[in-house]
């Protein structure tokens, strides 16, 4: 008899153990079959299970063999489950679903003090244990589902969110919704996270947003879709995509949520046609309406003539209407746009010119309150009045937490210059609703005639 090689050449991840004689003789009898078996073969009572990897690397090679060991098993109890499973759930979300049980209950784990054998390769192992030990590894469907539905389990790494909500009851979907939030603020950024939990439109680069093609949407990861969810949240092209690499792969819950989001039909109409359909299917979610505390139709002749062509920005001309948030406050530090802007605007000599060029590169890379609103000053002040004021008004779209005042005031002056008395009385409302600074008191004094403030 040819002495065993542990599997221990594999990897680190089997323990020793004296292995059950019966096993290794009735092994021995049929090594020739079990080694070519795809994956098991069945024998006097005992079940052998082969694994073939192909790792040079043996620090990999446990990693490795654990998951296609996990996946060998997963395709098994689907092949099993799949009368009790039904069809309202595709095979390959049984798959990932059976998959994730047989992490979260550490199967690979049980199942390793039954390895009887490599080849001299080290990259063929065999188990060989009891066929009631063995049954007893693979998960009814009935188990699957207490396991996945267990919110103890939620929160592990081996859970699937997206593919957990086709099964878990309606009591659950939201924790499960929470859950998933959470992994989108980890990997991909507050804007997702936002956007999915509170249907907050945290920022949008319109610069990123004009360069998306077809075919990036088309041959993107999931991941990298998410990536972009985070960088242009709400836009219905992105959400779309996203949402039908979900529904086509069984997820449909999951599906119909992203696409919820995709509601801003002015951004792409057909895309959120497509997101429409999608959470029609349903019956968890709608399209919600993204509140818009600006009534546009005072400013429509002012903004209908906005030219933003050869600039940064050139989609607002597409759009005719300000996104719907962004930033309340100043971009971030590593924005280089936004701190030349500042420079040139606060210079002892400003240069209003070379500002406003930076200050529409810098809402191109990210919307945001203060480089809108010093942009449409700049733009005023170069005698650009409807650029000026469709970025007031853009700036005020950004819900500012603080000097909210300062695009209404500036609006308000534009509107009594282009003698826009509907816009100049909207302007007025607005301004208000706000603690007026000293600035905008002082200007609308001087500017405007109005001393009621």
């Amino acid at each position: 008899m040819r002495h065993l090689i542990p599997v221990l050449l594999l990897a680190a991840v089997l323990p020793a153990r004296s292995a059950d004689p019966v096993a290794v003789r009735l092994f021995e009898a049929n090594r020739d079959a079990v080694f070519a078996a795809d994956p098991v073969v069945r024998t006097d009572g005992y079940t052998f299970l082969t694994i073939r990897i192909d790792a040079n690397d043996a620090d990999f090679r446990g990693a490795i063999l654990e998951r296609k060991t996990v996946e060998r098993l997963a395709q098994m109890c689907v092949t099993r489950n799949a009368e009790s499973a039904g069809a309202q759930v595709s095979k390959e979300v049984q798959q990932m679903l059976t998959r994730s049980c047989l992490l979260l209950e550490r199967t690979f784990s049980a199942l390793a003090p039954y390895a009887l054998d490599s080849d001299a390769s080290g990259k063929i192992c065999v188990w060989g244990l009891p066929d009631t030990a063995f049954d007893k590894l693979l998960p009814t469907w009935a188990k699957i589902q207490t396991t996945l539905c267990n919110p103890a389990n939620f929160s592990s790494p081996d859970f699937l969110p997206g593919a957990v909500m086709e099964i878990v009851p309606a009591e659950l979907q939201i924790e499960l919704r929470k859950e998933f939030i959470r992994r989108m603020q980890q990997r991909h950024g507050s804007g997702c996270a936002l956007l999915f939990s509170q249907g907050i439109l945290l920022t949008y680069s319109p610069g990123m947003a004009q360069t998306l093609t077809r075919e990036f949407l088309r041959d993107a990861a999931v991941s990298d879709l998410f990536a972009m969810v985070n960088i242009l949240p709400g836009d219905p092209r992105v959400l779309a995509a996203l949402a039908r690499r979900f529904d086509q792969r069984g997820m449909h819950t999951a599906a119909q949520w992203f696409a919820s989001r995709g509601g801003l039909d002015f951004l792409d109409y057909a895309s959120s046609r497509v997101c429409a359909d999608i959470v029609a299917k349903g019956t968890l979610f709608k399209v919600p309406h993204y509140s818009e505390d600006i009534a546009l139709e005072p400013f429509s002749a002012m903004i209908a003539k906005a030219d933003f062509s050869d600039t940064p920005v050139e989609i607002f001309n597409q759009w005719r209407r300000p996104f719907p948030g962004g930033l309340p406050g100043e971009p971030d530090a590593g924005d280089l746009y936004y701190a030349e802007g500042k420079r040139l605007f606060q210079a002892a000599k400003p240069d209003l010119e070379g500002a406003y060029s930076a200050f529409l590169a810098s809402a191109a890379r990210s919307l945001s309150f203060y480089a809108c609103d010093y942009a449409g000053v700049c733009a005023a002040e170069g005698g650009h009045l409807h650029e000026a004021a469709f970025l007031f008004l853009q700036a005020a779209a950004a819900n500012p937490s603080e000097n909210r005042d300062w695009p209404w005031t500036n609006l308000a002056c534009l509107a009594r210059r282009e003698n826009e008395e509907k816009a100049f009385a909207y302007c007025l409302a607005k301004l208000r609703t706000c603690r007026l600074s000293e600035w905008s008191r002082q200007k609308l004094r001087t500017e405007c005639g109005v001393t009621d403030f």
